[in-house]
């Protein structure tokens, strides 16, 4: 895995609009998620091999309800 810096690091919104906001970009619940925590995955297909970006995010209040 290749961690990549990002301004959404420590950024923090209702997950409602961030799973909205997500899925309108190609963006779907990793199946890994639990109540506190989770990530969503996108797949990326070049010519030759295929990768996944991966947003990881955690709840500071309250549980997902994907």
């Amino acid at each position: 895995m290749i961690v990549i810096e990002s301004d959404l690091t420590r950024r923090m919104m209702e997950y409602d609009v961030l799973k909205e906001a997500l899925e309108r970009l190609g963006f779907v619940l990793g199946g890994n998620w639990e109540y506190t925590r989770g990530s969503f995955d996108r797949r990326l297909e070049g010519e030759r091999q295929t990768a996944w970006l991966r947003i990881p995010f955690e709840a500071v209040r309250g549980e997902i309800d994907p």
